[in-house]
């Protein structure tokens, strides 16, 4: 919002904890063997004016500045303790109380040792580092009152002044115009559910995956890999193997000759035409497995891993087809399977990591945690109604036979039954065919009737009466209701 919207007050000056640099880092030399690691949260709040981005920095003299934030409590949350920090820094003084809306992670620091140094990442050869510095993404409202405290001067910097400025802002502000735009791609690219444990991201998508492993893998020469497979969650589709849709297939192999038969895959030869997971990794072996029809791809993992590191290796991954393909895995919950083996095959660990590939992979995560607090919910109330303790004594009702309700018997076919239902069988089929005779019987009678009675107007002589008689219609008619000319028309009916 604009920065005009806000309002900005003064409150009593805040303090640092420690009177110089060389005190700080003695403080979190004894701290850290007490407590261990550091954890810190700053907060990135953002405003426009006249258009550009701008960031809230508070400082302090001429040349420092600093993000709002400061040191987490041990054992305390990282959210709430920024929203506590932000209300002793930010916060007004006049008893309402300030909402503030923490939104994703947008960077994170570690120092490796005590020194001013902070890094972007953990470096190979440190196992404890000393501090861990996350930067949230706070989401102001469309008005708000802040209470700066007096010796401290709250300034908007734009954008593009941060920009590879390190000199003036120091490395953590000046990569924010880099860290806010890699936070705009990957939430829109890739979001990971700590409720779910599930991996939500676009195709064609990176998704970096580190593994580390407590087993020793520098023994007897051996060689290790780590395989990724993707199967369906479902036990009834466990079975099957996840290929691409047809569409996303055609994309790669327009005649479909990578898989000639069920059997044989040459997907090496047509970019991997039949690969929903891919590796980009270097020296990555794509496998087929030509019993379960499933495709995997293998990356080795060096003997030892680099100096005072716990990973032992990095991978980065990507998806090419959705889960919603009509044609290809169809709607159905998949996961990626990462197993550790050696050259004989053998499996030495395994983890499993669900995955959703999406458009919107911030909105299905969403949707999918709402609908978890649902059920969880729903199972902690209790949906069923709750049993009665007290029995009444309640008098019997008599039950009445409906008019509708017809008795059916059923018996038992033995021999007997069965020759006297063919005998019966036999004599009403000699019944109807009786009755079938008399009917043709009196068929042909009139027929005959009606040759007759044709024959006699054709030789009686004209003027004389004529009297026509049928077997079961007796009817007398006169010679001038016979039209002419021919055809003679006779209307027989009942007079």
């Amino acid at each position: 919002y604009p920065l005009t919207n806000y309002t900005f007050g003064a409150k009593e000056p805040l303090f640092e904890k420690d009177p110089s640099v060389p005190a700080r880092f003695q403080r979190m030399r004894d701290e850290f063997d007490k407590i261990g690691m550091r954890r810190s949260v700053e907060g990135v709040l953002l405003v426009h004016e006249h258009g550009l981005p701008n960031v809230l920095l508070l400082q302090l003299g001429t040349t420092f500045f600093k993000l709002p934030g400061g040191e987490l409590n041990p054992g305390e949350d990282e959210v709430e303790g920024l929203k506590r920090l932000l209300t002793e820094t930010l916060g007004r003084q006049d008893g309402v109380k300030q909402d503030w809306l923490i939104e994703d992670t947008i960077g994170n620091w570690w120092r490796p040792n005590f020194e001013p140094p902070l890094y972007p990442y953990i470096p190979p050869h440190i196992t404890k580092p000393k501090e861990h510095r996350r930067l949230f993404l706070v989401q102001l409202a469309e008005k708000a009152l802040f209470a700066v405290p007096k010796n401290y001067k709250l300034v908007a910097a734009p954008l593009y002044e941060l920009y590879d400025n390190s000199q003036g802002y120091g490395p953590i502000i000046s990569s924010l115009p880099q860290s806010l735009c890699r936070c705009v791609e990957s939430k829109f690219a890739m979001s990971y559910s700590e409720t779910l444990k599930q991996v939500f991201i676009k195709m064609n998508n990176v998704l970096m995956v580190q593994f580390k492993t407590d087993k020793p893998l520098g023994l007897e020469g051996e060689q290790f890999f780590i395989r990724a497979l993707l199967v369906y969650q479902n036990n009834d589709f466990v079975s099957q193997a996840v290929n691409r849709c047809s569409i996303h297939w055609m994309d790669d192999d327009s005649l479909q000759l990578a898989h000639r038969s069920p059997k044989f895959c040459e997907c090496i030869k047509y970019n991997l035409a039949g690969h929903v997971l891919r590796c980009q990794t270097e020296n990555a072996q794509y496998q087929f497995d030509p019993n379960s029809e499933r495709h995997s791809v293998v990356v080795d993992v060096p003997r030892t891993p680099q100096t005072g590191s716990d990973f032992i290796k990095a991978v980065h991954y990507i998806f090419c087809c959705k889960t919603s393909c009509p044609k290809g895995m169809q709607r159905r919950a998949v996961q990626v399977v990462f197993t550790l083996e050696d050259e004989r095959c053998q499996v030495h660990g395994r983890k499993v990591l669900p995955v959703k590939i999406c458009s919107c992979p911030k909105r299905d995560k969403d949707r999918q945690e709402k609908d978890l607090k649902v059920d969880d919910c729903a199972e902690r109330k209790g949906t069923k109604r709750p049993m009665t303790s007290v029995v009444e004594d309640v008098k019997p009702t008599k039950i009445e036979r409906e008019a509708a309700l017809f008795n059916l018997q059923l018996r038992h076919a033995t021999r007997e039954s069965l020759e006297t239902a063919l005998k019966d069988l036999l004599v009403q089929q000699q019944k109807d065919f009786e009755q079938m005779k008399v009917i043709i019987s009196s068929m042909e009678s009139r027929q005959n009737a009606h040759d007759r009675n044709r024959e006699a107007v054709r030789s009686h002589p004209p003027g004389a009466p004529l009297k026509l008689l049928h077997p079961a219609l007796p009817t007398t008619i006169s010679h001038r209701a016979i039209h002419h000319p021919p055809p003679i028309l006779i209307l027989i009916g009942r007079t």
